[in-house]
This record gives C-alpha cells, structure tokens and sequence, in this order.
C-alpha cells in the first residue's frame, strides 16, 4: 500500500497547483470547472476544482481524493475552500479552509503568522489572471495554508502549441514553467528544519481564450517511488446570464 505522506511535498504542490487550476474570467457569473488525474506508477489522485468570480469578489475550491486501483493507496480525501474580494485584477483573500476527515482548519487573512502570504488558492488565481502576452511562468508566490508556508518560484522553461488532446478543450498556446518548491515552515524534517527546496518540477499551462486564462493542463516532479505526474482530463467554462 502507497501512503501519501511519502509524497507529501507533491501533493502540497499538486493542491497549490491544482486548486488554482480553473481559469477566472472577469465577466459576472462565470463558473469554471477542472478536473484532473494524478499519477505514480499507477493512478493515485483525483482531483476535481471548482471557481467563481463576479466583479466583486471570489469563491474558489477543490477536492483531492485517491483514486484508481483499489487497495493500492491509503484512503485519502482533502477539500479546500477560499474566497475573498476583487477589485479589478487584484484579490484579496478573506478566509481559507481545509478539511481532511474530521479535522478542519480555517484561516483568516491577512494572517499575522504569515505576512505577505495568502493561501494557495488565491495565489495561483493571480498567476492564471495574468495576460496572455505575460505568460503565466515568472515570480515568486509566497502560500500559508494555515500550517505550511512555503514559496513557489515560478521561470520559463518552453513553449509551444497545446497538445491536440488540449487543444480538443478550447486551449492554445501552451507553456512550460521550471517550478522550485520552496518549503519554510510546518513541513516537519529533521531537527525541526523545513525539507531541502525541490526544484525538479515542471508545470505546464494552455492559454483559454473562452475564460481568458492560463489553464494547468500537467505537473510532473520527481519522489522518492519515480515520476509523478497530475494531468488535466476535462475543462468547463459556463457563463450564466447576468
């Protein structure tokens, strides 16, 4: 049986990126929804991301549960919530939740134990809202979960036409980001140090023109047990009539 604690900073990673991964338009009543397939060997995680933005403000949430063959991975499901306002292209976020099990944490923000820092949902929302001509793969994105505080550093690594399966999803333009994972405090590690920074990850985007977003359509790092590997399998985007 394959416990997710052994790769723990990928799905840190996996639920910054993923949570993040719908694209947000700035039309009233917009809803986007992604989901996606995670990968160790065999199929491990699904996860499922929902958003929402009017003029106003925000709502923004995702589900990450094991999936695929049964008896091969320790149950496990975590469900994250984040909203705040929005007053032209910038967010603020307001509050975070987390839950795994019985157990929920909530977060409040601006956080006094992590200045600068906003949770992941929201970071990664700011990333996707840049400008297609930006691009998505440039800074530094500080994160607090209410627990873990970590950086990601985000740089450009390629780009290209999205892959004909992306494509088929309304994406083009596609980008690849060298990401390096930047872990400070929460994540445990020895004599109560943060684990070593990992920068072997590339997260690949598409750009949608029907959401006016980059999209996250991969995420591939290296573990301990060989590649991982988060795949985007289907993208939704819904106007409702304002």
């Amino acid at each position: 049986m394959i416990h997710m604690r052994r790769g723990s900073r990928f799905a840190a990673l996996a639920l910054a990126l993923a949570a993040g991964a719908g694209p947000l338009v700035a039309q009233a009543q917009t809803r986007v929804s992604a989901t996606y397939e995670g990968r160790l060997v065999i199929k491990l995680l699904d996860v499922r991301h929902d958003a929402a933005l009017t003029p106003a403000g925000y709502r923004a949430g995702a589900r990450i549960s094991t999936g695929g063959l049964a008896g091969a991975v320790k149950p496990f499901a975590l469900v994250v919530r984040s909203e705040g306002r929005r007053r032209g292209a910038a967010l603020a976020s307001e509050r975070y939740r987390q839950q795994q099990g019985s157990k929920t944490r909530l977060v409040v923000f601006p956080a006094p134990r992590a200045p600068g820092a906003v949770d992941p949902l929201t970071q990664l929302l700011r990333l996707q809202l840049r400008p297609q001509a930006a691009g998505p793969c440039a800074g530094r994105l500080a994160i607090y979960d209410g627990r873990q505080r970590y950086d990601l550093v985000f740089a450009r690594a390629g780009s290209g036409a999205a892959e004909p399966r992306f494509a088929a999803l309304g994406l083009a333009d596609g980008r690849s980001c060298r990401v390096t994972f930047i872990p400070l405090s929460g994540f445990g590690g020895e004599k109560g140090r943060p684990p070593r920074p990992k920068s072997d990850i590339v997260a690949r985007y598409a750009w949608s023109g029907a959401a006016q977003g980059w999209v996250l359509t991969g995420l591939a790092a290296g573990t301990p047990l060989g590649k991982a590997e988060l795949t985007l399998h289907d993208l939704q985007v819904v106007r409702a009539a304002r």
